[in-house]
């Protein structure tokens, strides 16, 4: 995919947080399932899970695999890619850093427990709201 493409649809996501009211929004994936983490990162799994988190601070990207953390160290440019082998404790401690700011996350539905746990009152799903995302063409 072109950066081009990558770049606006980081801007659609970052719309879709002020539209929504969420200071960051967290997107889970896996090998079966990462369009929330590939929207915002422009980086598909091969193997393990991985959790973006798309803030103010641009884009951190989460991987329990070495090899994937390599990998995208060089395919997603602009992404601060942290390899975290427990994953799951890691992207707990940074929801639990945002305090009181608003989250989108998502897809619920797919979520480590041990990461939706974590989930206070300030989360919220993204399922509904990212769909628009993922259906809407990028030019």
């Amino acid at each position: 995919m072109s950066r081009e493409i990558a770049q606006e649809r980081l801007e659609r996501a970052r719309s879709l947080c002020r539209e929504q009211g969420w200071d960051m929004l967290l997107g889970y994936g896996n090998l079966w399932r990462c369009d929330f983490l590939r929207y915002l990162t422009d980086f598909a799994l091969i193997e393990g899970h991985g959790v973006a988190l798309l803030s103010d601070d641009g884009v951190k990207l989460y991987l329990e695999s070495p090899v994937e953390a390599e990998r995208a160290s060089v395919e997603a440019p602009g992404v601060e890619v942290i390899w975290e082998p427990d994953l799951i404790a890691a992207v707990a401690r940074e929801t639990k850093q945002a305090g009181n700011r608003s989250i989108g996350a998502g897809p619920m539905n797919l979520m480590p427990e041990g990461i939706a746990r974590t989930f206070g009152d300030n989360v919220s799903d993204a399922l509904p709201a990212f769909m628009r995302l993922l259906t809407e063409k990028t030019e």
